[in-house]
C-alpha cells in the first residue's frame, strides 16, 4: 500500500539528518532508516476522478464513467455512491 507523507515534514527530516551527520559522521544507514520510519503517514488514497455519462433508456439517467453504476436522472452527486469517484470536475450536462 502506498504511504503518503507531508512534504514539509520530510524536508525538515532531511535537514535534521544532514545536521546530525555533520555533527556525528558515524551515523549509520540503519539509524537514518529508523528515523524515517518514525515520520507519520497520512490516511489517504489517490483521488479517482470520473464523470456522469448520460445514457438513453426509458427512464433516463446517468452512469459513472469509472464503475458504470447508474444514478437516476435527477440525482448527480459530487461523488459516485458506488466507487467514490470525484465527479466535481467532469459533471455531464
Amino acid at each position: 500500500m502506498t504511504e503518503f507523507v507531508d512534504k514539509e515534514i520530510v524536508k525538515e527530516a532531511i535537514e535534521m539528518i544532514a545536521n546530525a551527520c555533520l555533527a556525528n559522521p558515524r551515523i549509520t544507514r540503519g539509524e537514518i532508516q529508523t528515523f524515517f520510519k518514525g515520520i507519520p503517514t497520512a490516511d489517504a488514497r489517490p483521488v479517482v476522478r470520473g464523470e456522469w455519462i448520460d445514457y438513453d433508456d426509458d427512464y433516463g439517467g446517468y452512469s459513472c464513467s469509472e464503475c458504470g453504476e447508474n444514478a437516476p436522472e435527477d440525482i448527480r452527486w459530487n461523488f459516485c455512491p458506488n466507487c467514490a469517484a470525484d465527479m466535481r470536475d467532469g459533471d455531464a450536462e
